[in-house]
C-alpha cells in the first residue's frame, strides 16, 4: 500500500458515476443553464465513495458528508478538500460506488419561444409533488431543492440517499506503486436544467451535467 492523492480518481469518473445516470423519465421541452456560465447553482451532497476490484470487497475513499456546488467556479478545490492522500491497495479497480443524498439544489433559467423561464418555489409543485413550476417573473428567481423520485433510473435508492454503482472495467483504474498524477476539473453549467410542459406551466428538474477535465 502507498499514499496516493485521490483527486485523479474523482475527476475522471465524477459525472459518469454520480450524475450522468438517467434519473428522470421525463423528456424536457428545452434546457436551461444553472446560473451563469462560470458560477451557478447545482448542489449535491456526497456521503461516501468506494472502489472495488471485484464488486464484493470495497475500499472506502471517503465517508463524510459534504455538499458540493458543482456549478461553482472553485469546484476543483472543493473536490480536493473532500478526498486526498488516501491509502489505496495496489491493483486494478473496475467498480466505483458512490452514496449521495437524493436531494439536489438548482438555480437557473432557460428560454422558450422568446420567453425566459426561471427556477423558483413561488409557483408551487407539479401534480405529483416532485418538481416545481418555473416562472417568467425574474423577481421570483430563486434556488429550488428537488428530491430524486422513487422511479429514478440507474440508481439504488436508500431512503433519503441513493447509491450509484458503475462498472468501469472498460477503462479501469489501475493503482501502481510510485505513480503520481495531477488533473484539473471544471463543469459546464449549461444545459443542467430541464423544462417540461406547456407554456407558461413548465416544471423544471436537474439534468446530468458534463465535466471537462485534463490530466498530466
Amino acid at each position: 500500500m502507498f499514499r496516493r492523492q485521490f483527486l485523479i480518481i474523482l475527476v475522471t469518473y465524477l459525472a459518469a458515476l454520480l450524475l450522468a445516470v438517467e434519473l428522470y423519465a421525463q423528456t424536457p421541452n428545452f434546457l436551461g443553464d444553472a446560473g451563469k456560465e462560470v458560477n451557478g447553482t447545482y448542489t449535491i451532497t456526497i456521503k461516501k465513495i468506494e472502489i472495488s476490484q471485484d464488486g464484493n470487497t470495497w475500499v472506502t475513499l471517503a465517508d463524510t458528508e459534504q455538499s458540493m456546488n458543482i456549478a461553482s467556479g472553485n469546484m476543483g478545490a472543493t473536490i480536493g478538500s473532500y478526498v486526498s492522500n488516501v491509502l489505496v491497495p495496489e491493483g486494478t479497480y473496475t467498480q466505483l460506488r458512490t452514496t449521495l443524498s437524493r436531494t439536489r439544489t438548482i438555480k437557473g433559467q432557460g428560454a422558450d419561444g422568446g420567453t425566459t423561464y426561471y427556477t423558483t418555489t413561488q409557483n408551487g409543485k407539479s401534480a405529483d409533488g416532485l418538481f416545481y413550476y418555473a416562472t417568467a417573473n425574474s423577481g421570483d428567481y430563486e434556488a429550488a431543492t428537488i428530491r430524486v423520485p422513487d422511479d429514478a433510473q440507474g440508481v439504488e435508492l436508500l431512503d433519503g440517499d441513493m447509491r450509484v454503482t458503475t462498472d468501469i472495467s472498460g477503462s479501469p483504474l489501475v493503482i501502481a506503486k510510485g505513480q503520481n498524477k495531477s488533473v484539473s476539473l471544471s463543469f459546464n453549467t449549461k444545459s443542467m436544467i430541464g423544462f417540461q410542459g406547456t407554456a407558461p406551466n413548465f416544471i423544471f428538474y436537474p439534468m446530468p451535467p458534463q465535466p471537462e477535465y485534463s490530466e498530466e
